[in-house]
């Protein structure tokens, strides 16, 4: 019974996480990116701003794919955690009293908890610091 609620935490976390990857990579960098011919090319920086492209793309900043990308591992990470705390749980419930299973069951769910305040915890250090420099980039 419990291998197969493995399985399927499994299941879910990967279909989760390949979801998650897929919506990041294909969002578009930046719409303005899809425009016409360039028309600035008569001089030297008209020229590089044209092999720049229509646009650069939005790396950081609300919306960038730095902060789309790290919201998702974010999103992603918090999941697992809250996916293992739920089999801790199930883990708990269905020990019969085996002191083992009670035992594996309460690391299960220490484990899940700790990993979710690290997860916190790391976006507050991360956005805290690159706020810090000025980049800004979680939003």
């Amino acid at each position: 019974m419990l291998d197969i609620i493995r399985q399927r935490v499994l299941l879910i976390t990967i279909a989760l996480f390949t979801g998650l990857l897929l919506l990041v990579l294909a969002t578009p960098l930046n719409p303005a990116l899809a425009g016409g011919a360039c028309t600035d090319n008569n001089t030297v920086a008209g020229g590089i701003n044209c092999a720049g492209g229509q646009g650069n793309p939005n790396l950081t900043g609300p919306g960038g794919i730095i902060t789309n990308l790290i919201n998702a591992l974010l999103f992603i990470a918090g999941a697992i955690g809250v996916l293992m705390l739920i089999l801790g749980g199930l883990k708990f419930v269905t020990s019969q009293g085996n002191e083992k299973s009670i035992t594996s069951a309460k690391n299960t769910i220490l484990y899940a908890i700790i990993g979710l305040v690290v997860v916190i915890l790391s976006y507050g250090i991360a956005s805290f610091t690159i706020k810090g420099v000025g980049f800004g980039i979680l939003g």
